[in-house]
């Protein structure tokens, strides 16, 4: 058995769960940091008007687009904080589990593929269509409404169900972590999401991906870190985890094949 130093549960806790923090403390850190993300994301009220202002553009199609305004380490962060999900709670660990590396490996290469085909696609919509929102734009150009309609179905039930399992996640380490409702996680989150996007439109969600991003890059070298140095591995358990079966290799081909379809359809 691979011990891991996690902190032991709390003992007010509800009896039904074991919980890592107060329930007070829990409010407060999810309220607290959904009130700085509104923060940022109403401040970018200030950003829009300072590159319409600079660039001489409307500030509705900037509001919706930001078109032509983010640096390669702004679009960096962005695809960061927008990848790395709620899936990173659950889906890994359990392909880990389930398929060996063959499944890490498969998500990682799928992972990489859908932004890497992007970046080399992108360009080519743009200068086709330089003044499209997104891809069904270009869809609707290219092959006509009908398609344009099939494809934003898709898109719209695929961001649907992306939305949904974020949701549910934040839910389920509200519950987890502080043992209240899952409803304390998903609905002050749904609304201060809403009302910061609705305000700042995509230039506050770039902006929230910023921090987002960072902090994401920061807990993972402090996990692979503690990781490395206190949870101990036999190397019986390497040898194990590292044999490839066919039931790896079918999962290797179905990730890749799924989720790079997933991520170039997607619109987050």
């Amino acid at each position: 058995m691979v011990e891991c130093p996690f902190p032991k549960p709390v003992a007010t806790c509800p009896d039904k769960m074991k919980c890592y923090i107060e329930e007070q403390a829990g409010h407060a850190i999810v309220f607290t940091l959904l009130v700085v993300f509104s923060l940022v994301g109403c401040g970018a009220v200030f950003y829009i008007k300072q590159q319409v202002t600079a660039k001489g553009e409307s500030a509705r199609d900037f509001w919706y687009s930001a078109r032509n305004s983010q640096s390669w380490w702004s679009i960096a962060l962005s695809i960061c904080a927008t990848s790395s999900g709620a899936w990173l709670l659950y889906t890994p660990g359990e392909a880990a589990f389930n398929a060996g590396w063959w499944g890490i490996i498969g998500y990682t290469i799928a992972m990489f593929l859908g932004p890497c085909v992007m970046a080399f696609l992108a360009p080519k919509f743009r200068e086709q269509m330089p003044d499209s929102g997104n891809i069904t734009d270009w869809v609707g150009q290219r092959f006509g409404r009908p398609i344009q309609l099939y494809v934003t179905i898709v898109l719209v039930y695929y961001m649907f169900i992306y939305l949904v399992g974020q949701l549910k996640t934040m839910g389920d380490m509200t519950e987890m972590f502080y043992g209240a409702h899952p409803a304390w996680g998903i609905v002050p989150v749904a609304i201060f999401t809403m009302i910061y996007t609705m305000i700042g439109g995509l230039p506050a969600s770039i902006m929230t991906d910023w921090i987002q991003a960072v902090a994401i890059l920061i807990f993972v070298v402090i996990l692979v870190i503690t990781c490395w140095a206190e949870v101990k591995v036999a190397d019986r358990q390497w040898k194990e985890v590292s044999k490839g079966t066919d039931a790896g290799w079918d999962a290797f081909v179905a990730l890749c094949v799924s989720i790079f379809g997933a991520e170039v359809l997607n619109l987050a």
